[in-house]
């Protein structure tokens, strides 16, 4: 709210007078409705432009609150029109029940968004001591691959698109056998780089931490990690398990009925 509150602040021309800031209550014992109420105009900048210039002097509200603070003010608003009086006290308390729930859990996701930065940053400042013997998570994951791609320009890595991919990632790794940190950099070995140049491709976060699973153990990955997740495999990334576990590694993908891309004759040793 903080934020979206200097961005309006420097966008439009805010009446202080007259805006209201309903986020804290007057009575320290009384729960309800959350808002930040901004009373505005365009301001003399946008004013200026042709496209504004009829709305001048039009002065307008923006209301400014997170989520749940949302979900009570839509709750109030129903019960404002639909009821004409005041509802009966029980139920009138459990209406105000569900506004203090509402409030503790906007804080503690706020909270939990910021001790979870605050964690990985923790992470990150461990690492770059050297000690990696931390939890294998979304945050230090995340923190690995970015030191990974620092240290190793060559591996040109794309992150995945987003979080939750990040989260399919972990459980791939674990169900593999990777709890930490330290256990993660096992898997990137001087051999494991030489056999994949990643300079002649691009890559991403899944395409490498699944080479280096397979890379290390082929039959290992595919007993535990595995788990049909994915059905095919660039020629590139097949030629260094076959040169380290000759047919076994042609054995174990037809097995498992993963396909080869742009390989008109199918499987090539």
């Amino acid at each position: 709210v903080n934020r979206a509150a200097a961005i309006l602040k420097n966008s439009f021309s805010v009446d202080s007078s007259k805006s209201v800031d309903k986020r804290t209550p007057i009575e320290v014992d009384r729960v309800g409705y959350r808002s930040l109420h901004f009373v505005a105009t365009l301001g003399a900048q946008r004013s200026a432009l042709p496209e504004y210039s009829r709305f001048e002097k039009n002065i307008f509200e923006i209301q400014i609150r997170t989520v749940l603070q949302h979900a009570w003010a839509e709750i109030e608003h129903d019960r404002n029109y639909k009821f004409s009086s005041s509802l009966p006290r029980e139920l009138e308390r459990r209406l105000y029940v569900v506004a203090g729930v509402l409030e503790l859990a906007d804080r503690e996701f706020n909270g939990l968004a910021q001790d979870i930065a605050a964690y990985s940053n923790s992470v990150a400042a461990k690492a770059k001591t050297g000690d990696l013997n931390i939890e294998l998570n979304s945050p230090s994951l995340r923190v690995f691959m970015d030191s990974l791609r620092s240290k190793f320009k060559k591996l040109k890595l794309e992150r995945p698109e987003n979080n939750a991919q990040d989260d399919d990632l972990v459980k791939e790794l674990l169900d593999y056998g990777i709890n930490t940190l330290r256990d993660l950099e096992s898997l990137f070995t001087t051999e494991f780089f030489a056999a994949y140049d990643r300079d002649r491709s691009q890559s991403n976060d899944y395409g490498v931490l699944r080479d280096a699973m397979m890379y290390a153990d082929i039959s290992k990955y595919f007993e535990r990690a595995w788990k049909d997740r994915w059905g095919s495999m660039e020629p590139e990334d097949f030629a260094p398990l076959s040169t380290k576990y000759g047919s076994l590694a042609k054995e174990i993908l037809e097995n498992n009925e993963v396909h080869m891309l742009n390989l008109d004759e199918g499987w090539s040793e």
